[in-house]
């Protein structure tokens, strides 16, 4: 059945794990991490704006058979522009997901595999990486995510952390400020993230899986129907997107701010 409305959905940060958003029909309202406004959803169709980074973006998605045909355009008050144009193939072969991203404007192709089977395993352990630091840190990591960090507030130091390798600041430091902001808002994000896909260790998938790629809402949606998920409401789908693309924001800023790097022994 067709619909046709206006659709803002906010974000309530750090609620609880199942009830972390708040959709309100044709008005426009201010959110802590993004904003949302959906002009059509139907089967094949959708268009919608989201507020990223400070910038307004028009996004049209079309689905044919197992293709989701994106386009994205940066709007402002006296122009819209197509800043993205994809093709995304999405297939299940031997229960491996498989999303094939093509790049109409530069001719590239990117490649996103997910074992369907992960995505109901049960959450035991997520991250075996080690938490201890040294003597006078204190420091934060999501459940999911890699990404952590630690402060020493009486040497002036800040550590960001990845699998085995460290990264030593001075601070105050405007780089490694912001990947702290980052982190925070993983920490925040993921738990309205995990009950949407099942369990931790289905959304540690999804993000190794998807690593440093962008993925967009008829994307998820088209994901969810080939393994043969519920799919999940546009809200909800919007909140993954939204995670994926904090920790794809999380790796660039992991990689922006620069200091003494210290290898750990460990695996992870």
């Amino acid at each position: 059945m067709k619909k046709m409305f206006l659709l803002t959905v906010v974000f309530l940060i750090a609620i609880s794990q199942t009830s972390m958003l708040q959709a309100v029909a044709a008005q426009d309202l201010e959110s802590l991490e993004n904003k949302l406004t959906v002009f059509q959803d139907e089967e094949d169709f959708m268009s919608y704006r989201t507020e990223e980074n400070g910038f307004i973006y028009d996004y049209e998605e079309r689905t044919v058979a197992d293709v989701v045909y994106t386009k994205k355009y940066r709007v402002t008050q006296s122009s819209r522009t197509l800043v993205e144009d994809s093709s995304t193939t999405v297939k299940l072969v031997d229960n491996i997901l498989s999303l094939s991203v093509y790049d109409n404007i530069n001719n590239t192709t990117e490649q996103i595999e997910i074992n369907a089977n992960n995505l109901d395993t049960e959450y035991s352990v997520m991250v075996k990486c080690s938490q201890v630091w040294p003597s006078g840190f204190q420091g934060k990591k999501p459940i999911v995510s890699g990404h952590q960090y630690a402060h020493n507030w009486k040497t002036n130091q800040g550590i960001s952390r990845l699998g085995t390798l460290d990264i030593i600041v001075k601070t105050p430091d405007r780089k490694f400020d912001e990947y702290t902001r980052i982190v925070d808002s993983l920490i925040a994000q993921e738990k309205a993230a995990v009950p949407i896909v099942g369990t931790a260790k289905g959304l540690g998938e999804l993000v190794k899986a998807i690593g440093k790629k962008q993925v967009t809402i008829a994307t998820i949606k088209a994901a969810f129907k080939t393994i043969g998920k519920a799919v999940p409401g546009i809200g909800q789908i919007y909140t993954l997107v939204t995670y994926f693309n904090t920790e794809h924001k999380a790796n660039v800023a992991r990689d922006a701010h620069k200091g003494t790097t210290k290898y750990r022994l460990g695996n992870c």
